[in-house]
C-alpha cells in the first residue's frame, strides 16, 4: 500500500508538472500569436496609410507648390509647418500688373481639410526670379502634418529647394499622342496645300517679338490668376 501510494503521488506530481508546462507553452503560443496579428495589422496599416508630399514645380511661366497622396488611403487635416512663410510672389518686371505684391497662400496658411488617395492640389507661388528675389536662398523647409482615417498622426519632412532652376530652361515633352496630331495635322495641312484650298503662308518672326509674345502670355496669366482670385474673395464674402 505505501509503495502504490508512493506510484500514485509521483504519477500526480508528474500530471501536475506536464499541465503546467502544457499551460505554460500554451501562453507563450499565444504571446506569439498575439504579437504576430498586432506586426501583421501594423504593417497593414502602414501598407493603407496615406503618404503626403509637397515639391515645387516648374509650370513655365510660374513656379507652383504641388501637394499630393501617394498613399492608398485619403489624407486629412493637412497642416503646414515650414520655413520661411512661403507666400505667392507675384508682378515685377515683364508681368501685368507690374507692381510687387506678396500675400499668403492658402493651402499653407489654412491648410487641406481632405486630400485623396491620388489627389493632388496646386497653387501659384510665382515666376522665378519674383521668387528669388523674396527668397534669395530659394529653399524652405520643415513638416507637411496629416492624420488617416481613424486619426492616427503622420508628419512627411519638407525640403523644397529650387536652387537647382536657376539658369534651366523648361521642355515640355510631347506624348505619342500628340506628336501622332501634330503629323496628322501637318498631313492634312499639305494635302490642303496640293489641292489648292490653302495658299501657302510664311511667316517669320524675330526674337524681339517671340519675347513679346512671351511676356503677353504672362501678363495674361497674371490678370486671369487675379481675376479668379477676386471672384473667390467676393464669393467668400457674400457667404
Amino acid at each position: 500500500m505505501a509503495i502504490q501510494g508512493f506510484l500514485m503521488a509521483i504519477l500526480t506530481f508528474v500530471y501536475v508538472a506536464a499541465t503546467i508546462l502544457l499551460v505554460r507553452v500554451a501562453n507563450h503560443a499565444n504571446s506569439l500569436s498575439k504579437k504576430n496579428v498586432e506586426e501583421l495589422t501594423k504593417i497593414e496599416k502602414e501598407r493603407l496609410r496615406p503618404l503626403v508630399e509637397a515639391r515645387l514645380d516648374s509650370d513655365a511661366p510660374f513656379i507652383v507648390l504641388r501637394v499630393s497622396n501617394q498613399g492608398q488611403t485619403p489624407a486629412y487635416s493637412l497642416a503646414f509647418e515650414i520655413n520661411p512663410e512661403l507666400q505667392q510672389v507675384l508682378g515685377g518686371d515683364g508681368c501685368y500688373p507690374s507692381s510687387k505684391s506678396q500675400k499668403p497662400i492658402g493651402i499653407v496658411e489654412r491648410g487641406i481639410g481632405s486630400l485623396g488617395a491620388g489627389a493632388s492640389e496646386t497653387a501659384i507661388v510665382g515666376t522665378f526670379s519674383r521668387i528669388k528675389e523674396v527668397y534669395p536662398q530659394m529653399r524652405f523647409t520643415g513638416n507637411l502634418h496629416y492624420k488617416n482615417g481613424s486619426g492616427t498622426e503622420y508628419s512627411t519632412p519638407i525640403d523644397l529647394d529650387i536652387r537647382y532652376m536657376e539658369g534651366s530652361l523648361h521642355v515640355h515633352h510631347k506624348t505619342l499622342h500628340e506628336v501622332a496630331n501634330e503629323l496628322e495635322n501637318i498631313r492634312r495641312e499639305i494635302g490642303h496645300i496640293g489641292s489648292g484650298f490653302h495658299e501657302l503662308k510664311v511667316i517669320t518672326k524675330t526674337a524681339e517679338q517671340k519675347r513679346a509674345e512671351d511676356d503677353a502670355f504672362v501678363a495674361d496669366a497674371t490678370a486671369t490668376l487675379q481675376e479668379m482670385e477676386s471672384k473667390a474673395a467676393q464669393q467668400d464674402g457674400s457667404e
